[in-house]
């Protein structure tokens, strides 16, 4: 088959531009995930766990809507994954310490490499990768396993400064932090999902409830919603809630599920009732009496979450969605937590 030598020069070229434009914003986010953790970038994950980071970010790349997004998603993602079979020595220094250097060695090593590839094109056209099974795209794109340099000659990549080239990028970096956060989360500040009995008037009250809408410390009224704030550790009772229809709770509650970091977690309903369980994300949580956990500040919460908890996004800048991150981001007991219905 012909190809388009010149083509798969330019697609290498704006590939190593997209690398290159990338690294400062992605890189940035590093200090800012870690501020957030109120932690310090003191530990490498890796070259695994690492690559796992930058193919999230090309995941992001991959869901756009434009041709050339799958196909630099499939490239980039294969280049990164042959890193954990065939490891460059520059991957392997002991000197790499901190997350922000694996970064700066990665990068520096996609770059020499896709290098490598543009100055000898036609020596590495049948040069093929293996693209990792972590890399999500969206139908039709995700059964791709492999590609070769020779693809490239089939579609035009964005170039650099162009507001295509832009969307990339800034989708690169989205899933750079995204996944980032979601290794580092569980690893720093002790956070654990918990629910705790409220009581009115004492350290439980000052610490994790706050004053609930349309109610008093006790109960919380919200159109023709009563929800009694009586709520049990993690293998505590349910809560009973009745009123008008199950999709009145969820416009309703989202105000009061917002207030302190909390998930709801609706286990059974009917017209006219729901039960739930209502968990918090919280620092040194223990089962049992007070010990000084807390939760974390409203600007961690806000920074974190997308949604209200009811799938209604709030803040489509933040990191993830309430109930994933609750759930499947290896939070310490996220797996205890019920089935939603």
């Amino acid at each position: 088959m012909t190809v388009n030598i010149e083509k798969i020069k330019q697609n290498l070229k704006n590939l190593i531009d997209l690398n290159n434009e990338s690294y400062t914003p992605a890189n940035s986010e590093i200090g800012i995930v870690y501020g957030y953790l109120s932690a310090t970038d003191n530990h490498d994950n890796g070259v695994n766990l690492f690559g796992d980071i930058l193919i999230e970010g090309l995941s992001l790349i991959g869901d756009i809507d434009n041709p050339a997004a799958p196909v630099v998603a499939w490239f980039l993602s294969g280049l990164v994954n042959s890193y954990n079979t065939s490891t460059p020595p520059n991957l392997l220094n002991p000197d790499i310490t901190q997350i922000a250097a694996r970064y700066v060695a990665t990068y520096l090593q996609i770059d020499t490499d896709l290098t490598t590839i543009l100055n000898d094109v036609n020596n590495n056209l049948d040069k093929e990768f293996t693209i990792p099974d972590n890399l999500n795209l969206p139908a039709p794109y995700n059964d791709k396993k492999t590609i070769k340099v020779r693809e490239l000659s089939d579609i035009n990549f964005p170039a650099k400064y162009s507001d295509d080239f832009n969307t990339l990028k800034d989708a690169f970096v989205v899933g750079f932090r995204n996944e980032l956060v979601k290794q580092e989360l569980p690893r720093t500040n002790n956070y654990s999902i918990g629910a705790v009995h409220i009581k009115y008037g004492t350290k439980y009250w000052l610490y994790i409830a706050q004053n609930p809408p349309g109610g008093d410390k006790i109960n919380w009224t919200g159109g023709d919603w009563t929800i009694t704030n009586i709520e049990l550790q993690l293998q505590g009772r349910d809560v009973k809630v009745s009123g008008g229809s199950f999709e009145d709770f969820n416009k309703t509650a989202g105000s009061f599920n917002e207030q302190s970091g909390s998930l709801i977690v609706p286990i059974g309903k009917t017209d006219s009732s729901i039960t739930y369980k209502k968990y918090y994300m919280l620092q040194g949580f223990s089962d049992g009496e007070w010990s000084g956990w807390n939760l974390g500040s409203t600007d961690f919460y806000n920074w974190l979450f997308k949604d209200d908890g009811f799938g209604n996004i709030i803040r489509p800048d933040s990191v993830g969605m309430r109930e994933d991150i609750f759930r499947n981001w290896g939070i310490t007991n996220g797996n205890l937590l019920p089935g939603s219905v």
